[in-house]
């Protein structure tokens, strides 16, 4: 009996032992995935390399240079390696003549250095160096490495034009797609170039976001904003946009992507990476046709005229489950011009400038934040039918949802000029004001 009990004993002892080198090894485990996914999450200057397009505004410097509008950069890219900074801008005598910098250059060497912005003295600093405000920005790291490039100016060809070094800061830690970049007045997110998938289904609603390229367009101005917040939609056999309809017929094929940027003047590029793409030719009833460059289930590049903007996937409305008064506090940014009307620059802000300004700004929600009268919010829930007659809301807006709709509204005035919110989810929202409705984000 006490050999059996000692043999159980021991069975038991060794049981915990393996029982405590198997939760060991679970915690080593852990440890080290979360090594490795803080790890992935931590930039360096490898994860700048690549080809960047700038693709909208953040902040609105109160100083710049040159003698362009804010905004003009978009669409602007970059090719940034290991020897050289390649700038997609035009170098002619129109453009030194504006006093266009760029950022052409042999690079000498790249400096990493590491910001902690919780302390108020670093936040100033970098704030001052990088002519932002990160708050306005959007931009909520707290520890923020910066990159800066120093061109060989042995090799630069004209000192008047070329810049002497570049600065780049990631837009959120976590994704290594988006870089953050100073130019003339203001400050821009640049989005890493895509990859095309190999995927054709175009049928749904597209609203345009983005200027890709000004083509054979525009050189230099913001009027490719008219085309932001457009929804094509599109089905097998038709294309509708806005009132107007037309039947269509598609062909697909496949091109050298050099070759179709050079032949349709698309001198800042694509923003895709892919040697040959899939091109999708629309023919409409009308006698016009477009070009369609599918990117994913959900991205399509489309020329629209001269021009080449970036669409996204509508995503079909679904009603909030929430009461309006959980999301209308805090700070929210603007990220996407839906629609302008008729614009009175004296009910905005003193320094508004143009249609970018309100992308390099907040709007905050708390009537103690202002120094002018607002009134209490007015909440309902109404019919997007009723709400269109209600309300003087453009074909933009009411092209998101369907007339039978339930949209959760809330409305206030700042100031005796009236602000609408359309609830979309708990951080989206659209928001109406003087002629001008914008997309916001929370922050």
């Amino acid at each position: 009996m006490k050999v059996k009990r000692q043999k159980t004993i021991e069975k038991m002892y060794n049981v915990k032992v393996a029982l405590y080198i198997v939760g060991l090894g679970c915690i080593f485990l852990i440890y080290i995935v979360c090594f490795c996914v803080k790890g992935n999450n931590l930039w360096d200057v490898d994860d700048v390399y690549g080809n960047w397009k700038v693709a909208r505004v953040i902040y609105a410097a109160k100083s710049g240079y040159g003698s362009l509008e804010l905004g003009n950069e978009i669409g602007r890219s970059f090719c940034i390696s290991e020897q050289t900074i390649t700038d997609s801008k035009p170098r002619d005598a129109e453009m030194k003549k504006l006093k266009v910098p760029y950022y052409d250059m042999h690079i000498l060497r790249c400096e990493k250095s590491e910001y902690d912005v919780t302390e108020s003295e670093i936040l100033a600093e970098f704030n001052w160096r990088n002519n932002i405000i990160l708050s306005k920005a959007g931009i909520t790291d707290t520890l923020i490495p910066e990159f800066v490039f120093y061109a060989d100016t042995n090799k630069t060809e004209d000192n008047d034009s070329y810049v002497s070094l570049l600065r780049l800061f990631p837009y959120q830690s976590d994704n290594k797609d988006m870089l953050v970049m100073e130019l003339p007045y203001g400050s821009y997110v640049l989005e890493r170039n895509s990859v095309q998938k190999k995927t054709c289904n175009l049928w749904g609603k597209w609203r345009v976001e983005e200027l890709v390229s000004r083509g054979t367009g525009e050189n230099v101005g913001i009027d490719f904003t008219e085309e932001y917040g457009s929804i094509y939609q599109i089905a097998k056999n038709r294309l509708r946009l806005q009132d107007e309809e037309w039947e269509i017929s598609v062909t697909k094929e496949s091109v050298d992507r050099r070759n179709y940027e050079q032949t349709n003047g698309i001198k800042e590029g694509l923003g895709i990476d892919n040697k040959k793409i899939i091109i999708i030719n629309v023919k409409m009833s009308n006698g016009c046709s477009i070009e369609i460059i599918p990117i994913n289930g959900d991205e399509i590049i489309a020329q629209i005229g001269n021009q080449w903007f970036r669409l996204r996937r509508l995503k079909e409305y679904r009603e909030p489950s929430f009461a309006e008064e959980e999301v209308l506090t805090g700070i929210w940014k603007p990220v996407l011009l839906l629609e302008e009307e008729k614009v009175d620059p004296k009910s905005e802000a003193l320094t508004y400038d143009n249609l970018f300004w309100w992308y390099g700004n907040w709007v905050m929600l708390e009537a103690d934040a202002y120094s002018v009268e607002v009134s209490d919010w007015k909440t309902e829930k109404i019919l997007a039918g009723d709400f269109k007659d209600k309300y003087d809301v453009p074909v933009n807006v009411m092209g998101m949802f369907d007339e039978s709709d339930i949209l959760h509204v809330a409305a206030r005035e700042v100031d005796h000029v009236e602000e609408i919110y359309i609830i979309l989810e708990r951080d989206r929202m659209i928001r109406g004001r003087n002629g001008l409705w914008f997309e916001l984000k929370k922050i």
